[in-house]
């Protein structure tokens, strides 16, 4: 799934997910793979995202371990992106609740870009193997997160070894 999503969602509103297992996410052994488990790309007005014991396992490049998949799960809204603005997804409320899962073998374990509101993120008993575990970019509205129950082994090559990283939000 090089380049890929294992699975990716538009325009939702109320999503669950659960008892999945997602293998080979990603990876070329040439370069970082740019391969995501969980994509969720953009959606207008509130919306609820429950994942719960989701086990997804990330390519490690034989030739050099650095080279991983990217991104466990990216909560993203892409539309707001564009320099029209009637194309425009206009997410106001979005929660996502993590669950009871694992994200091995990525980049970055959880993403949040480009959210036109507000955003809620809670993970409770996740574990992960990771360059880094949360990362925010381009959130307008307010962000809160709120991790409970983290097993956490980091890469050692990591960029900069970030728990949480906050730009431009």
């Amino acid at each position: 799934m090089y380049g890929g999503y294992a699975l990716s969602i538009y325009n939702y509103t109320n999503v669950d997910i659960q008892h999945i297992t997602i293998d080979d996410v990603g990876g070329d052994d040439i370069t970082d793979s740019f391969g995501m488990a969980l994509n969720f790309g953009g959606h207008s007005g509130d919306a609820i995202i429950n994942i719960d014991d989701v086990q997804a396992q990330g390519k490690v490049s034989e030739r050099d371990p650095s080279y991983t998949a990217w991104i466990g799960i990216v909560l993203q809204n892409g539309s707001i992106q564009s320099a029209d603005y009637e194309e425009h997804d206009l997410d106001q409320n979005t929660t996502v609740n993590v669950t009871n899962s694992s994200f091995m073998d990525y980049e970055t374990t959880f993403h949040v870009e480009s959210m036109a509101g507000n955003v809620y993120w809670n993970s409770d008993n996740i574990t992960t193997r990771a360059k880094d575990y949360f990362i925010a970019a381009g959130i307008n509205g307010e962000l809160k997160e709120r991790t409970n129950n983290l097993t956490m082994e980091m890469t050692p090559w990591g960029r900069n070894n970030i728990v949480h990283g906050l730009y431009y939000t």
